[in-house]
């Protein structure tokens, strides 16, 4: 990601994660941020900045093209309306689809 506030903001607000941590880390020169789905037990995601220039690039490509991850929700339908004005490429029409447990 280029800007933790830009990011904070997109899984807070618009996708209504949780903020579960924006800490300095003063000996790495760096921030500390988690977000979550709402809901216990829900696993976390760390959002790092990219720290060179091939980091930057890679923004937006880290899975290489492929789906980098699954995100199991019961409100799928209010997650892809507040992120239909915000960014339309995330909003696609929802595969039923039952991949195991």
């Amino acid at each position: 990601m280029r800007d933790y506030d830009e990011a904070i903001a997109f899984y807070v607000d618009v996708l209504n994660f949780d903020l579960v941590a924006d800490e300095y880390q003063p000996e790495q020169g760096t921030c500390w941020v988690v977000v979550r789905p709402k809901g216990d037990g829900a696993a976390g995601l760390v959002l790092t900045r990219a720290s060179n220039d091939h980091q930057a690039e890679l923004i937006g490509d880290q899975a290489g093209e492929c789906v980098f991850l699954f995100l199991r929700t019961e409100i799928f339908g209010a997650i892809t309306c507040r992120t239909e004005n915000v960014v339309s490429n995330l909003c696609k029409i929802p595969l039923h689809k039952f991949t195991g447990q």
